[in-house]
């Protein structure tokens, strides 16, 4: 497990598997040392919808 700090001084637990397919090295970094990593992009799917839908989150339902 590794923790990670924002820029704002918060931290949060990221499981190594998460950290490695989400975080990039600088190129003066080794791997596994401390130092600013770089967020790898997202690749996002979408899909539009024809007709209007409901999302049942944990927090409520999103609704378009």
């Amino acid at each position: 497990m590794r923790f990670l700090t924002g820029i704002a001084g918060e931290r949060w637990r990221v499981s190594r598997k998460h950290f490695s397919s989400k975080y990039g090295r600088p190129a003066a970094t080794h791997a596994g040392d401390p130092g600013a990593y770089l967020s790898l992009r997202n690749r996002i799917l979408a899909l539009r919808m024809s007709e209007p839908f409901e999302v049942l989150l944990g927090r409520g339902v999103l609704a378009a």
